[in-house]
């Protein structure tokens, strides 16, 4: 994704990173400069002055879930952007502190992001479940 600021600045992105680990955040931000030259030459010469970064949550079914937490009022959660958090997140906050401020309600947030995601099966291969979805993705891609 990509898109100029109102300061004049040039946000240009991806998805998180599959590990959280310091030598990945790297390769990462050394693919994302490269790949900014690769799309936009004349910013190839720009030097890259901020990055983040961010492990990829995902749900079984897909979407984002936005809601208030099931036995715990006032506990209230937006999460699994899927890669997409810096576009979709402003949204769902906005919609959150309507929720928070009650000016709205559950009806109010779209069905197939309303209420938590269910659990994933055997939590701690997370991370073999994304790199599997992720190559998939990236072959069908092609």
């Amino acid at each position: 994704y990509y898109r100029l600021l109102p300061d004049r600045r040039f946000l240009f992105g991806a998805r998180g990173d599959l590990t959280g680990k310091p030598a990945d955040a790297r390769r990462m931000r050394a693919f994302m400069e490269r790949r900014l030259g690769q799309v936009f030459p004349g910013w190839a010469h720009v030097p890259v002055t901020h990055n983040w970064r961010g492990l990829v949550c995902m749900t079984l079914r897909r979407t984002p879930s936005i809601g208030e937490l099931e036995g715990d009022p006032g506990v209230f959660f937006a999460l699994a952007w899927h890669g997409n958090g810096v576009a979709a997140a402003p949204w769902a906050g906005r919609l959150l502190a309507r929720l928070i401020g009650g000016a709205a309600g559950n009806g109010d947030i779209p069905a197939v992001f309303r209420g938590a995601p269910t659990r994933i099966p055997f939590p701690s291969l997370r991370h073999w479940y994304l790199r599997g979805a992720l190559g998939y993705y990236r072959l069908t891609d092609l």
